[in-house]
């Protein structure tokens, strides 16, 4: 059930209120509960669909302003379709990033192999330049994906997270709230990660909340959108 839509009190993504909305949540344990599961189960591949798919959830529920924006663990089938159309759109990205580094680095082996020993020289330099541009190309891939995945979440069309241009436009329309929103998913990234090494922080809740941040941050990013943000009808533009 939808819960009555906030304000937008700022114009910037609050970066506090991100480790607090979870919580506000009346259900926030049993929702929890479910969560962890599913992300057990993605030791087994399995569960990653329901879990992105969750978040995806999150993320249109915190665009249209809901007071509590963690769905019920109800439309599993929604949940992994839409799980998957993400994953499926990373793996797009993700193999086109890397075909020049990868054809380059198949052209000097076997450039390599073809002089003999007077080509390993060769083939190692041109190894080394693939690496180069495999890194060149990911890190730019790993901030523009996630406008990607968002246009394409709040839009629910597979096609608008490859709408290169209007992804980019996303990004520069709120450049500040964009990169608070990339700051808050790399900090939860990082406690989820470092939970496994601490007793009292089980990874899987732990790793589902983390999950659940990172989507309601770039949900904020929306509301404050005046593009999309008009589309899911909160839109406030600001001075």
């Amino acid at each position: 059930m939808a819960t009555p839509a906030t304000p937008v009190e700022s114009q910037y993504v609050d970066f506090g209120r991100a480790f607090q909305f979870f919580f506000e949540d009346p259900e926030w344990q049993k929702k929890t509960l479910m969560g962890s599961l599913f992300v057990l189960l993605m030791l087994t591949i399995v569960g990653a669909p329901f879990v992105v798919g969750y978040g995806m959830e999150v993320m249109r529920r915190t665009a249209r302003g809901e007071a509590y924006p963690l769905p019920e663990w109800t439309d599993y089938g929604k949940y992994f379709t839409d799980g998957l159309q993400v994953i499926g759109l990373y793996i797009v990205y993700y193999v086109a990033a890397l075909l020049i580094p990868a054809s380059l680095g198949c052209l000097s082996a076997l450039v390599g192999g073809a002089a003999g020993r007077s080509g390993g020289g060769i083939a190692g330099v041109g190894m080394m330049f693939a690496y180069l541009l495999m890194f060149v190309f990911l890190l730019p891939l790993a901030v523009y994906f996630p406008a990607a995945a968002v246009r394409m979440t709040v839009l629910e069309r597979f096609g608008a997270g490859l709408e290169f241009r209007e992804n980019i436009e996303l990004i520069k329309r709120r450049p500040g709230n964009y990169f608070i929103a990339v700051a808050i998913y790399l900090v939860t990234q990082f406690i989820a990660g470092f939970s496994i090494y601490l007793c009292c922080l089980p990874y899987f809740p732990v790793a589902f909340w983390s999950i659940c941040v990172g989507a309601w941050a770039f949900g904020e990013v929306v509301r404050r959108d005046p593009v999309l943000g008009g589309q899911t009808g909160y839109a406030q533009v600001f001075a």
